[in-house]
């Protein structure tokens, strides 16, 4: 065979190959790149930002209200914020959430027919430390929301990749594999974004939840040691994002509530003995003080249980809310709103 038509050979199956990865991708889309909706996203940690994505699209009218912030916060209840409001809520919280998931979540809520009115968002104090998005928000739909961080045609080809990759085939293959098998998950998302914990939430109706998981509170004090032996002060990067969502928010005529998460009391007792908890705290008041001056929002300092009346009980590792506490919290949030109003904090 002749060289020339061998490398066209060559060429042309490879070309041939991509473009059945390439469908097979789009079709199933795992990512949830294309909105196809044939087949829910990964509904893993890494991809919790595509899944709420595709269940907001998923709802028969879009939310009035979005729960944001990241995993401390996902597993407050939509349900009690409509019952608290009157407002559709979807819990739009991600794992690893910082100020760049505000940003992204909110345009993409204010983009709907019918935009979002409410934003009530736990505020952790590392969600002011990234100096960049996490690569799940550099995917699309929510990319397209953030032009700052990354450029059209940057994001376009890094969707190609995605779509011709043996990865993204894979993934496809298993999302078609567990279409009608159980996943292995201690973890699942209600229609409405919320989490649920399994089987811990079902402890904790049947009455059989007394305190967080064994030797969860050891683990989860190692690893924030470290992170709050951090330098505490916000990067400049998640402070502009945070000052630009604030704006727009205020542009919208949003209403906007935010707190801080609170911690288990063991967990907050050692960490303020052991870390520089005490600086990051001090570091993330003066950030939102400096914001109160400027912009119109409610800031509530819930973290410790005390503040709302919560109990040390009601956590799953001492920084994951179970339970009582997450309505608890809502409820000290949005004493004053009745039902049916739209807010008027201005």
């Amino acid at each position: 065979m002749p060289a020339a038509r061998f490398l066209g050979v060559w060429v042309g199956g490879i070309l041939a190959t991509l473009t059945l990865i390439a469908a097979f991708n789009i079709l199933v889309d795992p990512h949830g790149e294309f909105g196809t909706l044939l087949v829910l996203p990964d509904d893993s940690d890494i991809n919790s930002r595509a899944l709420k994505v595709a269940l907001m699209r998923r709802a028969p009218e879009p939310p009035e209200a979005l729960i944001l912030g990241n995993s401390r916060s996902m597993q407050l209840s939509p349900t009690t914020v409509r019952a608290l409001t009157g407002l559709r809520t979807f819990n739009a919280s991600t794992a690893a959430g910082s100020t760049f998931d505000l940003l992204a979540f909110t345009r993409l809520a204010l983009d709907q027919p019918r935009p979002v009115r409410t934003l009530i968002v736990g505020l952790d104090t590392f969600m002011l430390h990234p100096t960049g998005p996490m690569p799940e928000l550099r995917r699309f739909p929510l990319v397209r929301y953030l032009p700052e961080t990354e450029t059209p045609l940057v994001a376009h080809l890094g969707r190609a990749a995605r779509t011709t990759s043996i990865s993204t085939a894979w993934l496809s293959a298993e999302q078609l594999y567990y279409l009608r098998r159980p996943r292995p998950r201690n973890f699942a998302f209600d229609l409405d974004g919320r989490i649920q914990y399994l089987p811990y939430d079902q402890w904790v109706e049947e009455g059989k939840w007394w305190s967080p998981l064994p030797f969860a509170l050891d683990s989860v004090l190692e690893q924030y040691r470290v992170n709050f032996n951090a330098d505490p002060e916000p990067t400049p990067q998640a402070s502009a994002a945070l000052k630009r969502w604030l704006g727009e928010a205020e542009r919208a005529r949003l209403d906007v509530f935010i707190f801080l998460p609170p911690l288990h009391s063991f967990l907050r007792t050692a960490l303020e003995r052991e870390s520089r908890y005490r600086e990051h705290l001090a570091a993330y008041h003066r950030c939102l003080q400096g914001l109160q001056g400027r912009y119109h929002f409610r800031f509530y300092d819930l973290s410790s249980v005390d503040r709302f009346g919560g109990d040390d009980r009601w956590f799953i590792d001492g920084t994951h809310m179970i339970g009582p506490n997450n309505d608890l919290v809502l409820r000290t949030i949005l004493k004053d709103v009745h039902a049916g109003l739209h807010l008027a904090i201005r």
